[in-house]
């Protein structure tokens, strides 16, 4: 049978059936029933079908007139029919897991299911999305459920309607008793001209209708003929019960809606869904919100819930919803809304070591960790004679490492913990050794944040973060979490207002990094924070690739398998910038070591630029002769090392000599060799100026 050519339809029921595991297509009928036909007494269950383009009179893809019917977690897609494009049901009948969508009503009622059940009948819809359904019909309505049978009754539940287009309301329920609950309703476009039918849930003002709507969001439904947003339309003592719902725009028993929360559309892109869309209605420009392909709801923010609202009831007295939309177990008292807000345990807390992908920056390996290199490097670096175990020791510190978030949070908080304090030099400040640093984007610049409460190791807080320029949107700033850079960090999470939203950004830039490999200089000492390390301040000049910083404080000295772990990071720019650990007998090696850094990185990289950097000197060099001597020594051999490498014919090495950087030895220095923050700004303009260049930036 070629689907949607012929003229028969493909199973006609008259007997308990069980239909399995089955693709349904192209069923034609001009009767009912344009896939299946069951038109006796029966009881039909469907499970994990698709029925699709298929087309009938009445119930495009299914037509059921007496007995019970079950649907469980099948698809109806593309079918078509004057009433009841997928299904017309005149049964007792429960719809359960499916998607709805694509369907096409083309004259009367349901462009989903149109469900017309007999006296005392019930027809329950749980755990379902209808998406992007249409009823073309110029006077009534029901794209998503259709339900329109007196003395009987309509349940749905845990479901999803969104984007459906109809002249009245996705959701229409009247002559019957009617239970929403735990749903999202929201996106569907109504095109009737009739004053005040809702375009998200219509109920009917019947002398026999009571309904219960409780725990939903019912927003961002758009009524085509007035050009706003008309989520409801209750007639007069319709709703029995209508508490701790979320609500747009309504017309009709308002009053009937306890406990509820409102949508101000006024405020803009507020934070009640996580994403927000637009879709063109006749040439008009509309917002709604995003729907999320995988999971077949609608991703909500965090001001969709409401701890502490009140505990909800619907059907039997004090009976509450127990589950929400997802399956997850509410809190008690229970949220607003249809949906609970996934948290972590004891608030709105992130810890970047569990993210389910890379947002630690700087890690020049693509690893979510706090370690500069991967542990498969350890057996190799510890190999190395005399200095393996300190340059090991050196690669777990978290310099240079950093967490990128976006929140709308008022308040801040970073807890971590650290594997011991620094102690190593009295120059360098705890605050720049083991404290964190954070910065806010604003445009393509970037400001610092100052701590309201400090304890160092332990808890950074920022508070009163108040928006007050363009900068700010709904979804707050971006902001710059950097780790400290002379300890080891244990453990580190985030922690933002209840009500805020939270997304990281992900640690997976499209343009290669740029590796600096050294010393304690590199490593950070001994600037006043964090954020002043000179490949940190690089980095928010440079922010659309990770600046990996291998500063090995007092252990960088061009070890062959230092330079083998740093040639698996596929850099555009390779820094290599030892000298300072490079003195006394280790001045010798500095050609054969250099040389040999060269050869293989170009190797292994061969377009990449390498910039070679002199010793920046030292503040007493003037005063002390060894000093000078060391400084002029160093730099000698390392010029020679040049000469040599140009003459293997490599395109792109670069050099800073020491009059290049520029250091000024009375102010640029913390103690005898280390920059302060006036330094580190100095480093920090002289690599952005060749780097730049070189990247054509």
């Amino acid at each position: 049978m070629e689907p949607g050519v012929s003229n028969y339809r493909l199973f006609t029921v008259q007997d308990d059936v069980l239909l399995k595991d089955l693709d349904m297509q192209g069923g034609k009928i001009a009767g009912n029933g344009g896939a299946i036909l069951a038109s006796t007494a029966t009881n039909l269950i469907i499970q994990n079908c698709t029925l699709q383009n298929s087309k009938a009179n009445n119930g495009g893809a299914l037509y059921f007139s007496a007995g019970n019917l079950i649907v469980e977690n099948s698809v109806f897609t593309n079918d078509s029919a004057n009433t009841g494009a997928a299904i017309y049901n005149v049964g007792e009948a429960k719809i359960y897991g499916s998607y709805f969508h694509h369907n096409v009503m083309n004259h009367n009622n349901g462009g989903a299911v149109a469900n017309y059940a007999l006296n005392g009948q019930k027809l329950t819809v749980e755990k379902s999305t209808f998406a992007f359904n249409k009823n073309h019909s110029t006077t009534n309505g029901g794209a998503g459920v259709f339900q329109n049978a007196a003395n009987t009754e309509c349940i749905i539940s845990n479901s999803t309607f969104y984007n459906n287009v109809s002249q009245i309301a996705p959701v229409w329920i009247g002559l019957s008793k009617g239970t929403v609950v735990n749903s999202t309703i929201v996106g569907n476009v109504g095109t009737s001209t009739s004053n005040g039918y809702g375009t998200g849930l219509f109920l009917r003002n019947d002398a026999t209708t009571t309904a219960v709507v409780v725990n939903n969001i019912i927003a961002y439904n758009w009524k085509k003929s007035t050009a706003e947003y008309i989520d409801i339309y209750a007639g007069t003592s319709v709703v029995k019960s209508g508490t701790n719902n979320i609500l747009g725009m309504n017309f009709g028993s308002i009053a009937a809606f306890a406990n509820s929360q409102s949508v101000n559309y006024a405020a803009g892109e507020n934070r009640l869904f996580a994403k927000y869309t637009t879709i063109d209605v006749d040439g008009t420009s509309v917002k709604i919100p995003a729907f999320d392909e995988t999971t077949l709801t609608v991703q909500l923010g965090s001001r969709s819930n409401a701890i502490g609202a009140g505990v909800s009831t619907y059907g039997t007295p004090n009976i509450v919803p127990q589950y929400d939309q997802l399956d997850s177990l509410r809190a008690i008292p229970q949220c607003l809304g249809s949906r609970e807000e996934k948290k972590a345990e004891g608030g709105n807390i992130h810890k970047p070591l569990e993210a389910s992908s890379p947002v630690i920056w700087g890690n020049g390996y693509g690893e979510n960790s706090f370690s500069r290199f991967p542990a498969s490097y350890e057996s190799s670096i510890k190999a190395i004679p005399a200095n393996g175990d300190a340059i090991w020791t050196r690669t777990n510190l978290s310099a240079g490492l950093q967490i990128r978030f976006r929140t709308n949070a008022d308040t801040i908080r970073v807890r971590y913990s650290i594997e011991s304090a620094y102690t190593g030099n009295q120059w360098y400040a705890s605050m720049g050794s083991d404290g964190i640093d954070l910065y806010a984007r604003k445009g393509t610049d970037m400001y610092w944040c100052n701590p309201s409460e400090i304890a160092i190791a332990n808890e950074f807080v920022y508070g009163n973060l108040t928006p007050d320029d363009a900068s700010y949107s709904s979804n707050g700033y971006e902001y710059c979490l950097y780790l400290p850079s002379f300890v080891k960090t244990t453990a580190l999470e985030i922690e933002v207002d209840e009500d805020a939203d939270f997304e990281y950004v992900e640690a997976n830039p499209v343009k290669k990094p740029i590796v600096f490999y050294g010393t304690s200089i590199i490593n950070g000492a001994a600037s006043s924070r964090a954020g002043n390390n000179y490949t940190n301040i690089i980095s928010r000049s440079i922010y659309d690739r990770n600046i990996v910083n291998l500063g090995f404080s007092g252990s960088g000295r061009m070890e062959k398998p230092v330079i083998a772990a740093i040639n698996d990071i596929d850099a555009d720019i390779y820094v290599l910038d030892c000298l300072p650990n490079m003195g006394g007998t280790y001045i010798s090696t500095i050609q054969n070591l250099y040389i040999a850094a060269v050869d293989s990185i170009k190797k292994y990289h061969p377009t990449a630029a390498i910039i070679l950097t002199e010793h920046p000197g030292y503040a007493s060099m003037d005063v002390y002769q060894t000093h000078y001597t060391t400084v002029t020594d160093e730099n000698t051999e390392l010029q020679a090392a040049k000469a040599v490498i140009d003459s293997r014919g490599y395109g792109g090495i670069y050099y800073i000599s020491m009059e290049d950087l520029g250091m000024d030895r009375t102010a640029d220095f913390s103690d005898y060799i280390h920059p302060n923050d006036k330094g580190m700004n100095v480093y920090a303009a002289k690599y952005l100026q060749i780097i730049k260049s070189i990247l054509g930036e």
